[in-house]
């Protein structure tokens, strides 16, 4: 599975490619695209589980969608929400040279938003991870 880390770096990486093109700079979205396909790979080998739909990301991804799109848009039923983030990068994956410069920034924010999210958990992951150890040399 992919850490959070892992993930941080590829929203981060997403974020700079969308705004990219919006600065009109070029962009292939090589980076956005890596993202959304990681965000579609399955939690396990053989499995139809995908990382989007991982239960423990769900306040991540609520957080974040939050802070992008308002707190309204957010307070929706979980699948609900997870197939409007689905069907966000699926669609900017593919017609994003279309969209206005608006729509374009509100991915590069959702992105660096979902970057701001895992790296919180990151931290928090460590976090607890080093006071496990911490305790147990202490023992």
């Amino acid at each position: 599975m992919t850490s959070y880390e892992g993930l941080a770096d590829a929203a981060f990486a997403a974020a700079v490619d969308v705004q990219l093109k919006i600065e009109g700079l070029s962009s292939s979205l090589e980076s956005f695209q890596k993202f959304a396909k990681l965000l579609k790979e399955p939690i396990l080998p053989e499995s139809e589980y995908k990382l989007l739909h991982d239960a423990r990301n769900l306040p991540l991804y609520k957080a974040a969608w939050s802070n992008t799109y308002g707190q309204r848009n957010a307070d929706l039923k979980p699948n609900v929400l997870l197939t409007k983030i689905a069907e966000l990068l699926c669609s900017a994956e593919v017609e994003i040279d279309n969209w206005k410069k608006e729509d374009k920034q509100k991915v590069a924010d959702f992105c660096l938003a979902l970057n701001r999210a895992f790296l919180e958990e990151n931290a928090k992951t460590y976090n607890m991870s080093y006071s496990a150890r911490a305790m147990h040399a202490s023992s």
